[in-house]
């Protein structure tokens, strides 16, 4: 199965409402390949990476914080046999 974490926003992030926000993704798998990641942040799909051979970790997606209050961003990580994995970091949006 998969190996996946979230690099950056490390968790604890403070952030302003609307500014944007890196999020950086390292993913492995030991005995295939990673071919997918699916970040949401609270529960809302923000974006699907599909990965090919020639990209290389960490994995990137931007994102903007609509409103106040606290988050939680998430990424799955599918491998090639169709095993998953996730992670996730909480933080504040101000």
């Amino acid at each position: 199965s998969p190996a996946v974490r979230i690099v950056a926003p490390v968790d604890g992030t403070r952030v302003k409402v609307g500014a944007k926000v890196q999020i950086r993704v390292a993913a492995s798998d030991q005995d295939g390949y990673v071919r997918a990641l699916s970040l949401s942040a609270n529960g809302r799909f923000l974006g699907y990476i599909g990965i090919t051979e020639s990209m290389k970790a960490p994995y990137e997606m931007t994102w903007a914080p609509l409103r106040a209050g606290r988050y939680q961003i998430t990424v799955a990580a599918t491998d090639d046999g169709g095993a998953t994995a996730t992670s996730s970091i909480r933080g504040v949006a101000r």
